[in-house]
């Protein structure tokens, strides 16, 4: 199964980990400077340019949350997900607070 921009505009389907994208067919595209979700705005980044990715069946690397990461409160990271649809994908307030 192929993971399409449509998919991953309501979640990040990507794992940073382990995914790699060819630079000499896409070229550099620079991380966004944000404290979260900047791998989430990279693969949209990308899937707006190719229109699909194409995930691996099989586990490559095992990811460890801690209590104090970044990424560890679901609830916290909302804000962030709400900042992304309103500055990356230019949605007014009531669209991106739907959108999530």
């Amino acid at each position: 199964a192929q993971i399409t921009y449509k998919q991953l505009y309501y979640c990040n389907w990507i794992g940073n980990l382990t995914a790699i994208y060819h630079v000499d067919a896409l070229g550099k595209i620079a991380i966004a400077s944000i404290k979260k979700r900047q791998d989430w705005i990279l693969w949209l980044q990308i899937l707006k340019k190719i229109k699909t990715a194409t995930p691996l069946c099989e586990s490559l690397a095992y990811y460890r949350v801690r209590n104090d990461s970044l990424s560890a409160s679901k609830w916290r990271l909302l804000k962030f997900n709400f900042k992304i649809y309103r500055e990356f994908h230019k949605r007014n307030i009531l669209f991106a607070s739907y959108d999530m």
